[in-house]
């Protein structure tokens, strides 16, 4: 399993660390009731690294009783395979940020 990095500062007078799986790098916070992605992106498409991103992140949600949370999800095809393959939802009264629960 590839290791999560993440540094212990924010990210330029925000309240969102930077994290890294092995090729993606993104922006992440805790929150008392979720775990929220703001930024992804994997520098080497193809190489599964998004995936064990994911993992991570659903795993550390489920031993914590949090909710996943993808802000701002603008990637259309990000968004419709979360919905249609991943069981997450739209937030309610967003947009573009999609929930996950896990019981």
């Amino acid at each position: 399993m590839i290791p999560f990095e993440s540094t212990d500062t924010y990210y330029r007078n925000t309240n969102f660390k930077k994290f890294r799986v092995g090729t993606c790098e993104g922006l992440w916070r805790a929150t008392p009731d979720a775990y929220e992605i703001l930024a992804l992106i994997n520098r080497k498409k193809g190489n599964g690294h998004f995936k064990e991103t994911m993992n991570w992140v659903e795993q550390s949600c489920k031993r914590d009783g949090k909710k996943l949370r993808l802000l701002e999800t603008f990637n259309i095809r990000l968004y419709w395979n979360s919905v249609c393959k991943h069981g997450y939802k739209r937030k309610k009264g967003t947009l573009f940020t999609l929930e996950k629960v896990f019981d």
